[in-house]
């Protein structure tokens, strides 16, 4: 990937599954300047799409089932809609229950957030065609 920030030229490769970074301006970071970069990556989780390690943190582990389950049950829930002799209630109940378990799920990735306490550029470029780049970071 070639990226131009400002005067600055760079490219990025992933080697081992790790970011490298090679300047090739004229402009190039010198000792003690930061250079901060946000990025998305994908997490895996041990044998679920043939991954073969989890990137998971384990002390998240119960944070991303609360929000797997939370999504499973408001998508179960509009499948029961078309069931044949569903129980009264059924469909409501599961909707409310996966509101809140996604819920849950919102707040603790809230807290993640607020526990990486790292100085963010607000400005940036969009990562990819569906990214307006208009996020708004605290």
């Amino acid at each position: 990937m070639s990226c131009f920030w400002g005067s600055v030229h760079f490219y990025i490769v992933f080697s081992a599954g790790s970011p490298m970074f090679y300047f090739t301006g004229s402009k190039i970071p010198q000792v003690n300047e930061h250079i901060y970069v946000r990025y998305s990556k994908a997490q895996t989780v041990k044998d679920l799409d043939s991954a073969a390690s989890t990137t998971v943190k384990l002390d998240h582990k119960q944070i991303l089932i609360t929000g797997a389950a939370g999504q499973s049950a408001m998508i179960r829930s509009q499948s029961l809609n078309e069931q044949w002799g569903g129980k009264p209630g059924e469909m409501p109940n599961l909707m409310q229950w996966g509101n809140i378990q996604y819920n849950n799920f919102l707040v603790e990735l809230e807290k993640i957030r607020q526990e990486i306490n790292l100085p963010m550029p607000r400005h940036g470029w969009a990562l990819d065609d569906w990214d307006d780049n208009q996020e708004v970071m605290a």
